[in-house]
């Protein structure tokens, strides 16, 4: 038979049990939600706990010697233009060259630099334009409409002074800068500019062609 010693002991062990599992209860709700945690994956008594993948360490080369290589980058480019005659000036306070072109419309100043973070090379052509303040809205849509589609380099434009220009670059990273690369690199941005000058030189002075009409003159002539 069973005693009442026997009743109470079970009914006290019950009572036990109730609160270590209400107290067990509160402390996960009092813990918030799960936090990821990187490396494999954990499960807990709602599912899979997200995980946050561990970030790679990316090699980085330093400051120094990215200047160093832009300096060897600048005396590579220098033989480069001695090789084809070219007259220039290397800069003393940054690793640039500067040289003067002729094309068939005109003549433009070219800045060769070679920039450390990330390393690249890049041409910098100044047109012999300067946008009239009024001018500068329909400029902008002229540089805009003719950037749109080019795979290498763009026209800048300042809105503050009128200047206008080409740039183009190349990251060389773990490479060098080799003399084709050099030549068709600055080939293109002489050839851009000289397709182009015309029309930006029209829409600023002869006022007669909307933006997209000068633009769409020069697309029209290049596929022809």
């Amino acid at each position: 038979m069973v005693t009442f010693l026997q009743i109470a002991c079970t009914l006290v062990l019950l009572s036990l049990l109730v609160m270590v599992h209400r107290l067990s209860r509160r402390q996960v709700r009092d813990s918030g939600p799960p936090v990821a945690l990187s490396g494999p994956q954990r499960t807990s008594e709602t599912g899979i706990v997200p995980v946050t993948p561990a970030r790679p360490k990316l090699r980085r080369e330093s400051k120094e010697s990215n200047m160093t290589r832009a300096a060897e980058m600048i005396k590579e480019v220098a033989g480069y233009l001695e090789q084809d005659g070219m007259r220039f000036t290397v800069r003393d306070d940054e690793p640039a060259i500067e040289a003067a072109f002729r094309l068939k419309s005109l003549s433009v100043d070219v800045r060769l630099v070679a920039v450390d973070a990330p390393l690249r090379f890049c041409a910098l052509v100044a047109l012999p334009l300067i946008v009239p303040e009024d001018r500068r809205p329909a400029m902008a849509e002229a540089v805009t409409r003719a950037n749109y589609g080019m795979w290498l380099g763009n026209f800048d434009l300042g809105m503050s002074d009128g200047r206008l220009g080409f740039r183009i670059a190349v990251p060389v990273a773990d490479g060098t800068l080799t003399l084709e690369q050099f030549r068709y690199l600055v080939g293109i941005a002489l050839g851009t500019v000289d397709r182009y000058h015309r029309a930006f030189c029209r829409l600023v002075y002869a006022d007669d062609l909307s933006p997209a009409e000068v633009i769409a003159e020069v697309e029209m002539a290049v596929e022809e």
